[in-house]
This record gives C-alpha cells, sequence and structure tokens, in this order.
C-alpha cells in the first residue's frame, strides 16, 4: 500500500524536484525550519537574518505546520527580506530529500563561519515596546507598571509537551525537569531586593507552594498569550532558567539569564555563556555517591540525552537544590563581572579546564557559582 501511494505521489515529487533545482540556479537557498519547539525555531532566527543579509539572497523556509510561537514566526515573516514561507507537507520533504541527495544539497553546509548558535545582534525582530497599547494590557491585567523591576523564571515540566503535542511521547526528556518550588527562597530574597517575580511558560503542571503580592503567577493565569511571553521575557531584568528552549527567547534579546538544573553536563560548555550557570548532579545509585565531573567525562556521560540511557548507567539526576539556586541569584545581583569570578576561582578552573581539554572538541570554559565550583568534589574524583 505504501509502495502504491508513493507512485501516486511520484509525479508531484519529480515536480517539486526540478522545481527546487530551478531555485538554486537564480540562487535561492532552501532551509528547513522546526517552529514546533522554540529553542528549535529561535535558534535559526538570527542564523537566516544573518545569512541572507551577508549572501544578499533570497529564500525559501520550509516550516512545520504547529507553531510554538505565532508572535515571533509573525515577526521573523515580516521582518526578513526576500524570503518566502511555506507549509511543509510529506511530500514536499520527500521531495526535499531526494533533492538534497541528488544534488549533494546541504543547508547546514551553507552557514556562516564562527556563526553562533544565536546571536542577538543579527536579530531581525525587535523587542516589544512596553508603551504600546497592547503592551499596556498585558502589564495591566498583570498588576504591573512601566516602571517595575521584574525578574522572569521558569521550570521545565512534562505538562507543556503533553498538552501541545497530545500525539508525541517527549518522556526521553524527562530527567531535564524539576520543580517550582525550588525557587521559594530565590523568590523571597528578589521580591525583597525590589523585584516582581513572573513565573514564564505555559501549561503548567503545578501550582507554587508559595504565595506573595509580588510573585505573578503569570504562567497559570488566564492571560497567557505567545506575544505576552516576549513582552515580559525581554523586558525584564534578567532571566532564571533550566535547560529549556524558552532561554533562547532571553537570549534573542540579550538579556541576561542564570541557567539552573543544567543537564547533560556537556550543555554548560558547548556554548559561551556570559553568566553564571549550575548544573544537576549525577548519582552512581550502585556506587551511592556523587559522581564528579572528571569521573562524569571518563565514564563518557556527559553527553547522554536520553532518560532511558541514564537509567541504564544506574545514574540519577539530582536538581539543584534552593540554596543552590539562591546562590547563584545572590552572586548575579551582587556582583556580575564574569573576569573577576574566573579569577577569583582560578585554581578550581584550571583543574576544570585540564579535565575539559581531554574531551577533544571544542569547548567554553563558562562561569560557575563560586560557592559551587568550590566544592572540589564535584571537580575531581576523590
Amino acid at each position: 500500500m505504501e509502495k502504491f501511494k508513493f507512485l501516486l505521489r511520484l509525479p508531484i515529487i519529480i515536480l517539486y524536484i526540478i522545481f527546487f533545482f530551478i531555485l538554486g540556479i537564480f540562487k535561492i537557498y532552501i532551509f528547513r525550519v522546526d517552529i514546533q519547539r522554540i529553542g528549535h525555531f529561535v535558534g535559526y532566527v538570527t542564523k537566516l537574518n544573518r545569512f541572507q543579509k551577508f549572501k544578499k539572497c533570497r529564500l525559501l523556509i520550509l516550516h512545520s505546520n504547529k507553531c510554538s510561537n505565532d508572535y515571533l514566526f509573525d515577526q521573523l515573516k515580516t521582518n526578513i527580506d526576500k524570503s518566502y514561507f511555506i507549509n511543509q507537507n510529506k511530500i514536499l520533504n520527500t521531495a526535499f530529500y531526494f533533492y538534497s541527495k541528488l544534488f549533494n544539497y546541504n543547508a547546514s553546509s551553507l552557514w556562516l563561519k564562527n556563526l553562533y548558535y544565536l546571536n542577538y545582534k543579527d536579530s531581525p525582530i525587535k523587542r516589544p515596546c512596553l508603551n504600546s497599547e497592547i503592551s499596556k494590557k498585558v502589564l495591566g491585567n498583570l498588576n504591573l507598571n512601566i516602571t517595575d523591576k521584574w525578574v522572569c523564571i521558569f521550570n521545565r515540566d512534562r505538562n507543556y509537551l503533553l498538552k501541545k503535542y497530545p500525539e508525541e511521547d517527549f518522556s526521553h526528556h524527562s530527567y531535564r525537569n524539576y520543580s517550582i518550588n525550588d525557587f521559594e527562597d530565590t523568590v523571597q530574597y528578589l521580591i525583597k531586593k525590589g523585584y516582581k517575580v513572573i513565573r514564564v511558560g505555559t501549561h503548567p503542571e503545578n501550582e507554587a507552594n508559595f504565595k506573595h503580592p509580588n510573585y505573578i503567577d503569570y504562567a497559570n493565569s488566564k492571560y497567557q498569550s505567545d506575544f505576552a511571553d516576549v513582552l515580559l521575557i525581554s523586558n525584564s531584568q534578567f532571566c532564571i532558567f533550566g535547560s529549556s528552549g524558552i532561554v533562547d527567547i532571553a537570549l534573542l534579546f540579550n538579556i541576561p539569564v542564570l541557567r539552573i538544573n543544567y543537564v547533560p553536563i556537556w550543555d554548560v560548555f558547548k556554548d559561551k555563556y556570559k553568566y553564571s550557570c549550575i548544573f544537576k548532579k549525577y548519582y552512581d545509585e550502585v556506587k551511592g555517591q556523587f559522581l564528579s565531573i572528571e569521573e562524569i567525562f571518563d565514564r563518557k556521560l556527559d553527553k547522554i540525552y536520553y532518560t532511558n540511557d541514564f537509567k541504564k548507567n544506574n545514574i540519577k539526576v539530582i536538581n539543584n537544590s534552593k540554596n543552590e539556586i539562591l546562590n547563584i541569584v545572590k552572586e548575579f545581583v551582587i556582583f556580575e563581572n564574569r573576569e573577576i569570578k574566573t579569577k577569583e576561582n582560578m585554581k578550581e578552573y584550571q583543574e576544570l579546564n585540564s579535565i575539559l581539554s581531554q574531551s577533544k572538541v571544542r569547548y567554553f570554559l563558562n562561569p560557575i557559582e563560586k560557592n559551587f565550583l568550590n566544592n572540589l568534589k564535584i571537580l575531581k574524583k576523590t
């Protein structure tokens, strides 16, 4: 039956392949963009714009049907020059696959050298203005004023993907989840410092156990929207996020991000971060002890990206504690100079550098919160 369906579609597939070939003659570059997941989508925004500006070419962008943020996608379509957007379908994808094979077309090889995953300077999307009528309405609904200083927090859980894409199974990433209640001490600290704290996200699994007039549970409110997500994050003082795609919305607008509960550990070092990071700890259930960074790399556990692989290796990933999250925020609020922090912990960074240098791949010696790094048990074998 599948072969019969393929034969029926073959004439259309051939026409698409010819169409792609003609586009190539006229230097119209084709890219497939996954707009279904926010991290995948936002990561392409600055790449596409920089590529288009540098090459002075036209782009044909084949995109997935479901979109993680309609506001950002509309802004991309409006603001990136000389680009055409087409919904992907099975026939189109098949034709593009055969075109890529027949003519050795590899879009990933077209990217400019030294093009980082996301560079806000290349973004065609501007920060939403707080003075617009729609922005004022959003702020008013949340009892916020333009003059308020706010911090955005987010916890990853299973519910968003279950609600958004019920037909797909994303349990292979469940090890990245953590509780909103781990922010309790941090929220209290930030409120005392004069900030309002906004919980962002969509379809959260649980409400927090804590309440305060200056803690705004926007994620559970009826005012949640794609536009409001971008408005709140892009106009925040800073964000406290884990390893999830929402980080990239903040980076798109050059908002400082404190990374917590990062996992797998290789994600802490594979890209360059300006602000501090702390990561989940690896607990060996057979040995009954936490693994050092050195042991994690020695046992090649640093790039495990699937829940079942952690289980096969008898590794349980342990969330950052309330105190660890509070410490990274205190460090940032008091003192955010990357270079000085690195000098203060030179011995620890030298040890970390010696461990990472054995990986044989490019890495960045990113800043790690001082108290977290000072725990030498996380660095070297005991």
